[in-house]
Parts: C-alpha cells; structure tokens; sequence
C-alpha cells in the first residue's frame, strides 16, 4: 500500500507544480481541512476509485472513502487547472463493489 501512496503522492506532486498558485494553494488548503475530519469519522484517504485498481485517483483529485459491506460513502474533491482556481466537492452514498 506504501508504494502506491507514493504513486499518487507523486501524481498529486507533478499535478501541483503545473498549476497556477492559486488552485495549488486551494487544492493544499482544502486536503489540510479535510483530511483530519474525514479521519476522525471513518473516511480512509484511497488511491483508486471504489477499490478498483483500473482506476486510479488523479493528481488533481482529492477521494476519501468510508466503506462498508452495505454501502460506500465518498467525499471527492477536483480541482481545475486553470488560470482561476476553481472545482468541486461531491459526496455519494452507493452500494460497494462485490467481485465474485
């Protein structure tokens, strides 16, 4: 798991340093916000999307997950790479994965 945090930190890193500063600073302001809260309440900061390792979390992505064997909940963050720094923060609630 280590090695793929260091793949999407590194995702995130490269994404940061072609940015303008302004959605660079949001998009580290608002992990710094969010990332303790969503801890503490369960959410696990993950690296692919719904577990499915075809789909890896971008750069510009921020994706907390709190699953269970009913349902996943998501908070999800992007960020555009424009001159003015701007996204979106999305929650869901759906129904988790089951590969057979």
């Amino acid at each position: 798991m280590a090695s793929r945090r260091r793949k999407h930190d590194e995702r995130v890193r490269r994404w940061r340093a072609r940015v303008p500063e302004k959605t660079r600073l949001l998009n580290e302001r608002l992990a710094e916000a969010l990332t303790p809260i969503l801890i503490a309440v369960g959410f696990e900061k993950v690296e692919f999307s719904l577990q499915r390792k075809d789909s890896p979390v971008e750069g510009r992505e921020l994706r907390f997950e709190r699953v269970s064997c009913d349902w996943v909940d998501v908070v999800y963050a992007f960020f555009d790479k424009y001159d003015s720094p701007g996204g979106f923060l999305e929650t869901s609630r759906g129904r988790p994965r089951h590969d057979h």
